[in-house]
């Protein structure tokens, strides 16, 4: 049993669960009903008032018990892992509990039962701004903007106590019974100091489209609100036009495209500023990004709390529809021990290890993001006449986490023809001269196979290989096939590469899996 059960009662009756939401890596949440009594001129009466709960459960480690409905972690080399991010569950909570904004989601309670930890939010109507352009099709400006304002008064707020969101996206933007966009989701969120210093270490999570280039490199140890106006930007495009925006790396080499017809130049304008790869050419505030596109910040001074109120009381009219994101959030761990063991004696049949390298918690986030994206989302180096040659630019660090659809991988047991590696080390391997030299030498390494091109074939091919303690490279297969002749030349570029520099675990170089997206496009 994975979840809990309909009925189900929680903090000795106060709350109801009526049904799941939605379950994720890390959280199951549920629809719920709260017993709050109401003074009146009748007496005391009981009402009943819809929330939102969130569990953490990490379904791939966690297990629950018959009866009890308690959570166990049957594997004790995983209740470690549990346990860190049961601290980030928490952190999630309490820089949700610390908002008192009217476009922020509010957190009411916060609870340990069950040997987990739970916490009860508002239960909004009116479903995602993602999930309303899919049904609907693109904003018009007017109302895009005015959803862009209220979010962007949010993070503005957040702001000025030194957090950043870092998960800026229109599925993290709910809707509710009024129409007004609330700002959800804080489990990547960071905390810095007034100086601007982190508070923190942990890495945070890559939404393919939304994320600009600093994040995927985790060059985020200064305060700078700079990466949520990108992903605000990034939340605009896609309301104006329907679509997602491109990946950063594209977004480097090709802009964002042109302006659709609809939209004016002056938003066209303003979404290109604050999608800017370059975050010291970005426009740095929201505010700033606002002014853009001649508006301002929303009036709603009245409606926040002061910082000395506290926000016990949910709100008397409480609906709506609060799940786990759609789109996934890959969030790097800042240490893991999880262990994977690869067959040497297994070099042909892939498909199940396909399926457990897209699926599992541990391997490069930036993979399963570009594997989720359209074939257009590339950055691209030309190398032959009208021919064009893919290289992900932001191939990323390993043991990338999905917030949402997490994989989490136990301990194997080791067996003799298996050889161990891991998917996360303290330091991670990496290519003399960092990830751009990487990227020049696969651009500059591939040779578009004639055949393919006769053909028109293209596509991406993806190669997991493991970076060995001394920095050689061995194991490479094909995770992702596209073509027999492209799958080889993928796999020769990727043999031939130079001695890595090897990742290191408790001081000690350590075998590490590592993976490489190399597409191929015709013009």
């Amino acid at each position: 049993m994975k979840q809990l059960c309909n009925n189900a009662i929680l903090c000795k009756g106060k709350y109801r669960l009526e049904k799941i939401l939605g379950q994720g890596g890390f959280g199951i949440t549920y629809k719920a009903i709260m017993k709050e009594t109401v003074s009146g001129s009748l007496g005391n009466m009981e009402v009943d008032v819809p929330v939102a709960i969130k569990e953490f459960f990490m379904k791939d480690t966690c297990e629950r018990e018959e009866g009890t409905g308690k959570i166990t972690v049957p594997s004790q080399g995983s209740r470690a892992v549990v346990e860190l991010y049961r601290k980030k569950f928490v952190k999630e909570a309490t820089n949700l509990a610390q908002m008192n904004h009217p476009h922020i989601v509010k957190v009411v309670d916060v609870f340990e039962e069950n040997d987990t930890v739970y916490y009860v939010m508002q239960y909004l109507s009116g479903g995602s701004l993602a999930d309303y352009v899919k049904q609907h099709g693109a904003l018009d400006e007017a109302i895009a903007i005015k959803y862009i304002q209220q979010i962007g008064s949010a993070l503005e707020y957040m702001h000025q106590k030194h957090i950043c969101h870092y998960d800026v996206k229109p599925s993290n933007i709910l809707l509710d019974d009024k129409g007004g966009a609330m700002l959800i989701d804080f489990g990547i969120s960071k905390g810095y100091t007034e100086e601007g210093h982190q508070t923190s270490s942990t890495p945070v999570g890559i939404s393919a489209g939304y994320a600009p280039l600093e994040q995927y490199q985790q060059s985020l140890q200064d305060f700078s609100p700079a990466t949520d106006v990108y992903g605000l930007a990034a939340t605009l495009f896609y309301l104006l036009t329907g679509k997602n925006p491109p990946e950063a790396s594209l977004v480097l080499n090709e802009g964002i495209g042109d302006k659709p017809i609809g939209i004016s130049d002056t938003v066209w304008h303003a979404i290109e500023q604050g999608m800017n790869p370059r975050k010291k050419d970005r426009v740095q505030t929201v505010s700033e990004f606002l002014k853009l596109m001649n508006c301002t910040m929303p009036t709603i001074v009245s409606e926040v709390l002061s910082d000395q109120e506290e926000t016990q009381v949910l709100p008397q009219k409480l609906s709506g529809n609060l799940l786990d994101t759609h789109e996934q959030t890959i969030v790097a761990p800042k240490k893991d021990e999880n262990v994977e063991y690869i067959d040497e004696e297994d070099n042909t049949s892939n498909s199940r290890k396909i399926i457990l390298v897209i699926l599992a918690i541990l391997v490069i986030g930036c993979v399963y993001a570009f594997m989720k994206c359209q074939e257009n989302n590339e950055a691209i180096v030309k190398t032959a006449p009208n021919i064009e040659t893919t290289v992900e630019e932001n191939v990323q660090k390993q043991g990338a986490e999905q917030n949402v659809n997490n994989e989490q991988q136990n301990y194997n047991t080791p067996q003799d023809s298996q050889v161990k590696a891991y998917d996360i080390v303290e330091v991670m391997p990496s290519f003399p001269g960092g990830q751009s030299a990487l990227m020049q030498y696969l651009a500059s390494s591939i040779k578009y196979p004639v055949v393919a091109q006769e053909n028109g074939v293209q596509g991406r091919v993806i190669i997991n290989f493991v970076v060995d303690d001394d920095g050689s490279i061995s194991h490479v297969k094909v995770a992702k096939s596209v073509d027999p002749v492209l799958d080889r030349e993928a796999m020769r570029v990727v043999e031939s590469m130079p001695k890595w520099i090897p990742g290191k675990q408790n001081g000690e170089c350590v075998r590490v899996r590592y993976s490489v997206p190399v597409v191929f496009r015709l013009k």
